[in-house]
């Protein structure tokens, strides 16, 4: 990131880059280095209807809430006109019934609220997307399935940022109502 010439890059990336020059210490430059954004693809671009892409992601483990929970699953729909609605549910275990439960409420509540249907459902890498009854369940739907590239978060996008958008959002809350954090997921 520091070497690339910064003819496009907005001011806020411009002053990363000097910051990052004044860093001497070759580990510390690494461990502040940000993936830069993947270009838009002719895919990305046609993205104009509600329910075209969505991207689901899990996060976690978090400390054990009272209800036994550690794992949040999310979905959102990267349409530009898309709902705008994120999806959240708290999960107790990253893998199994759970996981397929999350994702098949929320292809039956898109289409009761919305009136059609997901066309495609974006997952990372992560085993508990990849199982044999989750893929047959969306296949009988008719649901396209995709996988990012393994490490490409950038390709999971919209869900991360919303993880990021969260995170940020809780930590400002409880440092306002000054409480510690990691007090629980619910």
């Amino acid at each position: 990131v520091v070497d690339q010439p910064a003819t496009r890059a907005t001011a806020s990336e411009r002053a990363a880059v000097r910051a990052a020059r004044k860093i001497r210490c070759r580990s510390c430059l690494v461990g502040k280095a940000v993936t830069p954004s993947l270009p838009k693809t002719r895919e990305t671009r046609g993205y104009q209807r509600p329910g075209y892409c969505v991207h689901f992601d899990l996060c976690g483990p978090f400390p054990r809430s009272r209800g036994g929970r550690r794992y949040a699953a999310g979905a959102i729909d990267a349409t530009p006109e898309g709902t705008g609605h994120v999806h959240v549910r708290f999960l107790t275990h990253k893998t199994g019934p759970d996981v397929h439960h999350f994702v098949m409420s929320y292809v039956a509540t898109f289409h009761r609220v919305h009136g059609r249907h997901v066309k495609t459902i974006r997952f990372d890498m992560g085993r508990e997307f990849d199982n044999n009854t989750l893929r047959t369940d969306l296949e009988v739907l008719g649901i396209e399935i995709q996988f990012s590239s393994p490490h490409m978060h950038g390709q999971n996008g919209p869900i991360e940022r919303c993880w990021r958008w969260l995170q940020e959002g809780t930590v400002t809350v409880l440092h306002d109502a000054h409480r510690p954090r990691g007090g629980g997921t619910e």
